[in-house]
C-alpha cells in the first residue's frame, strides 16, 4: 500500500460567513464532470464545510458531480456534510452570483476612494496585510479529472487533533461518511491522568502519540477497509509545540510494526510535556521579542500580528532561556515540514516573503531555523506513510 500524507493547518473560523482571502484554496475540489467553485471568488470562505453552499457550474446533461475532497479538513466537513443538489443547481447558480457580486458592489461604493485614503484608514499593519491578502491569490492548481486518478472504491482518511480527543473520519471518493473513531483522552489514556487533555497549560507528549497507536487499531479492528485508503490529511490545536530531542529523526525511520508507537518515541522529544494554546506564561518573552524588531507594530507588519503568550516564538524563547508538523512527523515516519497556516501562527514567518523571518528568528533562539526546517506550502505533500502502519 503506498499513500501520500498531506497536513493541512490553516485556521478555519467556523460559523463565519465571510471569505478568508489568505486561506487559499487549500481544498482542491475536483470533479469528473463539473468544476467546484465559490461564486465570484477564487478564494476558500472560512466557513466552507460548515455553512456556504458551492455552486456547481453545470454541463448540460451531465451525470451527477462526483466532487473529490484530496485534501484539507475532512473532519470538518463531516460537521455538516457537503451536499451538492442537482435541483440546486439552475434555480440559484446566476442568482446566488449575482446576490454575492452586486453585495460586493455596494460594500465597494461605502470604501474611501484612492489608494492614499485608503492606506490611511486602514494603517501600515492592515495595509502590510493586504498586500499578503491580495499578493497572487489564486485558487490552489487543479489536478487532472480522470476517474482514473481517483478510483470509485478509494477511501480518504482524515484526523482531528483537539484538545481533548483524537478523531478519525473516512470518507469516500462522493464525500459520503464510510467510518468514525475517536480516542478521548482522559478516558483512554488515564495513566497520565489529564483533565480535559490537558495538565494546566500543558499536555504530554507521549499520550498524543499513543493516541494516534489506540485510533488506528480501533479503525482497524472496527473493519474498516485500511487497504482502500488513497490520502491522507488532518488538522490540529494550534499554537501546541511539539520538541523533537537530537537523534529523533533515526528513530522515527527506524519504527518497528512489533512495538507500540509510545514505547519506541519514548525517548524522541527534548519536552515531555508540550505547551499549548492555554499557556499565558511567557508575557516577559513577548516584550523581549517586540523589543528585538522595533515595537508590536513592526512585528505585526511583519509576522501578522503583535506577540502573544500561547504563540510559539515566546514559547522557544522560554524555552531556550531555562533549558538547553508532528502528527504528520508520526505518520511519514520523518521531519514533516511546518506548513505557511502553522507558520502564520507562530509569531516567526514574514507572510509577505512566506518564509522565516531572520529578525525575529535572532531574537527568539540562536541557530533557530535549521531546527524548524523549511516551511512548506500546505497542500504539499508530507510524503508517502511509514511502513509501521501498513504492516500494523
Amino acid at each position: 500500500m503506498y499513500m501520500h500524507i498531506h497536513m493541512a493547518t490553516a485556521r478555519l473560523r467556523i460559523g463565519s460567513a465571510s471569505p478568508t482571502p489568505a486561506l487559499k484554496l487549500w481544498c482542491c475540489l475536483l470533479s469528473s464532470q463539473d468544476r467546484v467553485q465559490y461564486p465570484g471568488s477564487a478564494t476558500c470562505p472560512s466557513s466552507i464545510f460548515s455553512r456556504v453552499k458551492l455552486n456547481i457550474a453545470s454541463k448540460g446533461s451531465a451525470p451527477a458531480p462526483s466532487a473529490y475532497v484530496a485534501v484539507a479538513f475532512p473532519s470538518l466537513c463531516l460537521r455538516r456534510p457537503l451536499r451538492v443538489l442537482r435541483s440546486d443547481v439552475d434555480k440559484r447558480k446566476s442568482s446566488d452570483v449575482n446576490k454575492w457580486r452586486s453585495s460586493d458592489k455596494d460594500k465597494d461604493k461605502r470604501k474611501p476612494r484612492g489608494r492614499g485614503a485608503r492606506a490611511a484608514n486602514r494603517g501600515p499593519v492592515a495595509e502590510r496585510m493586504m498586500e499578503v491578502d491580495n499578493d497572487k491569490v489564486q485558487s490552489a492548481p487543479m489536478a487532472a479529472t480522470s476517474d482514473a486518478l481517483i478510483p470509485e472504491d478509494a477511501l480518504f482518511l482524515g484526523f482531528d487533533s483537539s484538545t481533548q480527543s483524537l478523531k478519525a473520519t473516512v470518507l469516500d471518493a462522493r464525500l459520503r461518511l464510510v467510518h468514525s473513531e475517536s480516542i478521548q483522552f482522559d478516558a483512554a489514556l488515564p495513566k497520565y491522568a489529564t483533565q480535559g487533555g490537558v495538565h494546566r497549560v500543558t499536555a504530554p507528549t507521549l499520550m498524543w502519540v499513543e493516541a494516534l497507536d489506540l485510533l488506528m487499531e480501533k479503525l482497524r479492528d472496527s473493519g474498516c477497509p485500511l487497504d482502500s485508503v488513497r490520502a491522507i490529511s488532518g488538522s490540529g490545536q494550534q499554537h501546541g509545540s511539539v520538541y523533537w530531542a537530537r537523534g529523533a529523526r533515526s528513530i522515527l525511520q527506524s519504527l518497528n510494526s512489533s512495538e507500540g508507537l509510545g514505547t519506541q518515541l519514548r525517548n524522541a522529544f527534548a519536552i515531555n510535556d508540550s505547551p499549548i494554546w492555554m499557556d499565558s506564561s511567557t508575557h516577559k518573552q513577548c516584550n523581549a521579542i517586540e523589543d528585538a524588531v522595533g515595537g508590536p507594530e513592526a512585528l505585526a507588519v511583519l509576522t501578522g500580528s503583535r506577540a502573544h503568550e500561547r504563540f510559539t516564538a515566546s514559547q522557544i524563547r522560554k524555552i531556550y532561556e531555562t533549558r538547553s508538523s508532528f502528527m504528520a512527523s508520526l505518520l511519514i515516519g520523518d521531519y514533516a515540514s511546518i506548513d505557511h497556516g502553522d507558520g502564520g501562527g507562530m509569531n516567526l514567518m514574514d507572510l509577505k516573503a512566506k518564509a522565516w523571518s531572520e529578525v525575529v528568528l535572532k531574537a527568539v533562539a540562536p541557530a533557530l531555523e535549521d531546527k524548524l526546517g523549511p516551511l512548506a506550502a500546505p497542500f504539499s505533500v508530507a510524503g508517502p506513510i511509514h511502513p509501521y502502519f501498513v504492516e500494523r
